[in-house]
């Protein structure tokens, strides 16, 4: 288990893949790229129009989906938010 301080992009992109896809762009700190974000962050709610920075804890899943990731990520600290 780890944690990264990542960056919420204010505006969710719609993605094709199976049928339309709304992904949360994050960039993971320090100096990454935006990236789609396609699991749940757990304990955190996006409110659209908002950038957010916030703290999450990484960590395995035992007994991951078939079709899913094997990684868990939980806020645990929202650090700041801000109208962009």
């Amino acid at each position: 288990m780890k944690t990264e301080k990542w960056l919420i992009a204010p505006h969710r992109i719609t993605s094709e893949g199976e049928g339309l896809m709304d992904f949360l762009l994050v960039k993971r700190f320090p100096g990454a790229d935006w990236e789609r974000m396609p699991d749940e962050i757990r304990g955190y709610q996006h409110e659209e129009g908002v950038e957010a920075e916030i703290e999450v804890e990484v960590s395995r899943l035992p007994d991951p989906p078939a079709d899913g990731s094997s990684l868990q990520f939980t806020c645990t600290r929202v650090v700041r938010r801000g109208s962009s």
